[in-house]
């Protein structure tokens, strides 16, 4: 579950082993990410980052996307492959992203 460290960050703990990401972990994200976007009066930059990037940042930047921007899987899914094909090519994201998927669709 997400810990509000201060009013601009939101830090969540999630393990970075293949295990899914958690249909609490999603919903804090995507909540504090809406609350910000709702506030019309400041411009808004994410940065979202983990111990490698190679896992959960791609997929909460996928939710993010899929959720909150409501981008389509697809388009989510290459705007997350050109950032890691220009920074790393890794390929371990893909069950995250599934997850993320499984809790958008129910």
């Amino acid at each position: 579950v997400g810990k509000l460290i201060e009013e601009n960050l939101l830090q969540i703990k999630i393990s970075d082993d293949g295990t899914s990401i958690s249909t609490q972990q999603i919903s804090d994200v995507i909540k504090f990410v809406s609350e910000k976007l709702a506030d019309k009066r400041k411009t808004h930059r994410f940065y979202v980052h983990c111990k490698t990037g190679e896992s959960v940042s791609p997929a909460i930047a996928y939710a993010i996307l899929r959720y909150v921007y409501k981008t389509s899987g697809d388009q989510a899914l290459k705007l997350i492959q050109k950032i890691i094909i220009d920074y790393g090519n890794h390929t371990n994201h893909r069950s995250y992203l599934y997850s993320i998927d499984s809790f958008l669709n129910s």
